[in-house]
């Protein structure tokens, strides 16, 4: 569920830091949004890694695939549904899609990057939306983390309108105190959020959650998204949303794919 996703990377944007000696904490947030950005823009085509989908919304769907940079963009060709791995059909569909993409011309290459950037750069108003107040500390991963508590930020009006919902959420954001990181993100809806390209409304009470994991001293990338609620789909009935998307078996791949793969050159 691409909106589903979007609406869980919500989630973990929420970043602020108290003040350091010289800096505000506004340029302290403009920083770790910035890095979050850079995981998934940059960092993630370095890398390939496998991701696993599991939907709980009734009757549970799992989907299992490798993930790798292609034309620029990560890329998932799933190996496995519901536990079973993809019969020889299904492969073949999978490869159709596979080829598909790869042989793309520039201009269809360039319009999918660009809508990429375009689908988070709403996070980018992360540091005007958010009042954050640093609560303590604690160590995750055996690092040392800010917790930060970020409530909405009166008087705040976006400029994207997917930034709106952020006037309706409440998060507990833990920073690693040296990468200014996020480590963790948990979210609460407040108030009854909108999103998506179709009619849909998340519920107040609904959670969503966001774990990255470090993978060397200057790469990061995204774990865990965990989201469950209630949304009202075109306005006219409840559907439950459990989903969970664990990422896992992080491998660099040979060379700088950011760098070959030019996305820096369509916004970053």
């Amino acid at each position: 569920m691409r909106d589903v996703r979007i609406a869980a990377v919500i989630c973990s944007s929420l970043i602020a830091v108290s003040a350091f000696a010289g800096v505000s904490p506004e340029e302290l947030t403009r920083k770790a949004v910035q890095n979050f950005q850079r995981n998934y823009q940059v960092t993630a085509l370095k890398y390939t890694y496998m991701e696993a989908d599991v939907d709980s919304d009734g009757s549970e769907k799992t989907s299992v695939g490798r993930v790798f940079p292609v034309n620029g963009l990560p890329y998932e060709f799933e190996t496995s549904r519901n536990g079973t791995p993809l019969n020889p059909e299904q492969l073949k569909k999978e490869q159709g899609k596979l080829d598909a993409r790869k042989s793309e011309g520039k201009e269809e290459r360039e319009k999918r990057i660009r809508n990429y950037l375009r689908d988070r750069a709403f996070l980018n108003e992360v540091p005007e939306a958010f009042a954050c107040k640093v609560s303590g500390e604690q160590e995750l991963h055996a690092r040392a983390n800010y917790v930060l508590d970020c409530d909405p930020k009166p008087g705040y009006h976006a400029v994207d309108s997917r930034a709106a919902m952020f006037s309706h959420i409440h998060a507990r954001i833990y920073i690693d105190k040296d990468d200014l990181q996020m480590t963790r993100a948990e979210a609460k809806v407040l108030e009854t959020i909108s999103f998506g390209w179709i009619l849909a409304r998340i519920g107040p009470g609904a959670d969503m959650n966001l774990e990255q994991t470090r993978l060397t001293d200057s790469d990061w990338l995204p774990s865990l998204i965990d989201v469950n609620g209630t949304a009202r789909i075109l306005l006219i009935h409840d559907h439950p949303i459990h989903e969970r998307i664990t990422y896992y078996d992080f491998k660099p791949i040979n060379g700088n794919a950011a760098a070959a793969m030019n996305i820096s050159k369509l916004g970053l």
